[in-house]
């Protein structure tokens, strides 16, 4: 795998030496002159011999600068990757919700083949279950802290928002769709708990390929060692990938999850704003076809400032400020134009008219009380 390697020479972890001599085989050869030409040569071999993953991630997949005030380069490979990720958007949407629901049963379906296949492997590596453990059987004083910390409870306020499509308007949207008999309550319990046995399976995942990890490298596992944000997919998977039989083939069935996931993802969510603008009568008179295609090349535009060495740092700068403390203002302004300027009575009125009486009082203390005083603490804290 490319990330197992500096410079072209395979990273093995407990032999510098082997990998020292085939870089001066490739200097002596002016093979490298290029890849070598930094500041601090034996620095940089240092720090790719003892984290080649992330020196792939940062140093040639992103070609990340120093520091957000350093523009750096701009990056074609990944400007393609994103102009090809729009294209497969653009082609998921502009027939029309009958074209996309169709797309939906391939791109929601295949990522669970895969997390299936990841499963069985990732269980049966060794290590996997001090991973297990550590994952299900916190410290107890690790287990204080995180739990008393806001931080912690903002970031799982966001990951539900995310995962459920919550104060997004993709959920709304796409459920004006539905048939006037269909059962949203149904409906709603099914998507809520699929989501949540969703996320502790790939998290079963996750941390049995974690403990492998910190068992092959014969490291103590601890919780500075996890790498938040992309860096869980794109360093610490990618990195145990290293060391498992057949890397190449769970190399690829993992990126095409990871592909799977965010198509779904965005198309569902550019789908909602698509549907938001039709049904507006703004719009109405542009066809679909170009007006999903105006969109997507005006958001792959605005997303070219990403492609610079410093999109890493815009990127974790927008994804903290933009996508969190946003989304839970805006779930609160839905909790507060549902329950109290519609009316609760009114909504289980003319919506949600077939739900049981024993239902409307819990969902009503839900809606009026408890969920906006949860995000308000939250978003206090």
């Amino acid at each position: 795998l490319p990330w197992g390697k500096c410079f072209g020479c395979t990273v093995e972890k407990d032999n510098l030496t082997a990998l020292q001599v085939c870089l001066d085989g490739l200097v002596r050869d002016n093979t490298t002159s290029s890849a070598l030409n930094l500041n601090d040569t034996v620095q940089a071999l240092e720090s790719c011999w003892n984290f080649s993953t992330r020196y792939f991630w940062y140093h040639t997949a992103l070609e990340s600068s120093d520091s957000i005030e350093v523009a750096g380069t701009f990056n074609w490979r990944v400007l393609l990757c994103l102009f090809g990720a729009w294209v497969v958007i653009y082609f998921c949407l502009f027939k029309g919700i009958k074209w996309a629901g169709k797309i939906v049963y391939f791109t929601a379906l295949l990522p669970y083949v895969v997390l299936i296949c990841l499963f069985f492997r990732a269980v049966t590596l060794s290590g996997a279950g001090d991973g297990l453990r550590f994952f299900f059987i916190p410290s107890a004083d690790v287990a204080r802290e995180k739990l008393t910390d806001p931080q912690v409870w903002l970031e799982a306020a966001t990951q539900i928002f995310f995962s459920l499509g919550l104060a997004l308007g993709a959920l709304i949207a796409l459920s004006s769709y539905s048939k006037p008999t269909s059962n949203a309550l149904r409906d709603s319990f099914i998507v809520c708990i699929a989501n949540a046995l969703t996320s502790v399976f790939a998290s079963i995942i996750i941390f049995s390929v974690v403990g492998f990890q910190h068992h092959i490298t014969k490291t103590p596992l601890t919780q500075e060692g996890l790498i938040p944000g992309p860096g869980l997919a794109f360093i610490i998977l990618t990195e145990a990938l290293l060391y498992m039989p057949g890397a190449p083939f769970w190399a690829v069935i993992l990126f095409i999850m990871l592909l799977m996931l965010g198509v779904d993802s965005q198309f569902a969510t550019l789908e909602g704003f698509v549907t938001m603008l039709i049904d507006s009568k703004r719009v109405s008179r542009v066809p679909k076809e170009v007006l999903v295609g105006i969109l997507c090349v005006s958001m792959f535009l605005g997303s070219i400032p990403f492609m610079l060495g410093n999109g890493v740092y815009l990127f974790q700068m927008f994804d903290q400020y933009a996508g969190t403390l946003p989304l839970l203002v805006l779930g609160f302004m839905e909790f507060i134009a549902v329950a109290w300027v519609f009316g609760v009575k009114r909504f289980f009125t003319e919506v949600a008219s077939p739900v049981h009486i024993v239902l409307r009082v819990v969902w009503t203390s839900l809606w009026k009380w408890i969920g906006p005083i949860v995000l308000l603490i939250i978003f206090i804290g």
